[in-house]
C-alpha cells in the first residue's frame, strides 16, 4: 500500500482551469459513461447538466446512481466521454470545478463551521453562515464543537452540514457544479423541501 502511495499518480494536464481561478460555467456532457468495477461494468449513462438546472438522477438501489458521482470525483474507472465546458474530465481534477457532497457526511473533529469551510484557507464566517441556513442547518451554531466523525450531531444535521460545505464551495467561487448524493435521505418531508427550494434557487443563480 505504501508503494503504491509513494509512486502518486501522474499529474494530469495542464488546463485553461487554475485551482485559484473563478470557477468556469459550462454544460456537464457524459455520453456513454459506463463505469467498471473489475470484470464488471455498468450500463452506460448519457447525460447534460446545465447552468441554471437541478439535474436529477432516478434508479432503483445499485443502478449505479452514486458511481456516476464516482466518475466525476475521479473515483472510478470508466470508458465513454465526459466533459465539462468542453475540456475532457479525465484531464481536470474535480478540486477545480465540483463541489460535493456523498451519502456518508465525513465530517471531521472540530467546529461547525470548520467543517462546512473544510479546505478553505482564509473561511469566511458570513458566507458559512448562508451556506448552513440554504442547506436548513441554520438551527446550527457555527462555533458547536463536534467530536470524531461529526459525533454530537444527528444524521439528518450531520448530513445538512455536508450539503452546507458543498455550497460554501460554490458561494466562494470555487465549484459552480453542485453534485449531491442523496442529501435529503434523513431530511423530514418539511426541510426536504426547504433545501429543494434552496437548491432550485442556487441554479436559478447560475449554478449547475
Amino acid at each position: 500500500v505504501f508503494a503504491v502511495l509513494d509512486a502518486g499518480r501522474a499529474a494530469p494536464p495542464s488546463t485553461t482551469m487554475d485551482a485559484a481561478s473563478p470557477a468556469v460555467a459550462g454544460d456537464l456532457v457524459l455520453h456513454d459513461v459506463a463505469v467498471r468495477y473489475g470484470d464488471l461494468t455498468l450500463a452506460p449513462v448519457s447525460l447534460r447538466a446545465r447552468p441554471g438546472t437541478v439535474t436529477v438522477i432516478e434508479g432503483p438501489s445499485g443502478a449505479g446512481k452514486s458511481s456516476v458521482f464516482a466518475v466525476l470525483r475521479d473515483a472510478a474507472s470508466w470508458t465513454g466521454t465526459a466533459t465539462f465546458a468542453g475540456m475532457d474530465l479525465a484531464r481536470l481534477s474535480p478540486a477545480r470545478w465540483l463541489a460535493w457532497s456523498g451519502q456518508q457526511p465525513g465530517l471531521i473533529a472540530g467546529t461547525v463551521a470548520a467543517n462546512v469551510a473544510l479546505g478553505a484557507a482564509d473561511p469566511d464566517a458570513t458566507l458559512v453562515s448562508a451556506a448552513l441556513a440554504l442547506a436548513t442547518a441554520d438551527d446550527l451554531d457555527p462555533a458547536l464543537v463536534l467530536g470524531v466523525q461529526g459525533a454530537g450531531l444527528s444524521g439528518g444535521q450531520a448530513q445538512r452540514v455536508s450539503v452546507a460545505r458543498a455550497i460554501y464551495r460554490h458561494l466562494t467561487g470555487r465549484a459552480n457544479v453542485i453534485a449531491l448524493d442523496e442529501p435529503s435521505s434523513a431530511l423530514d418531508s418539511v426541510t426536504e423541501a426547504a433545501l429543494w427550494k434552496s437548491l432550485r434557487g442556487l441554479a436559478d443563480r447560475g449554478a449547475t
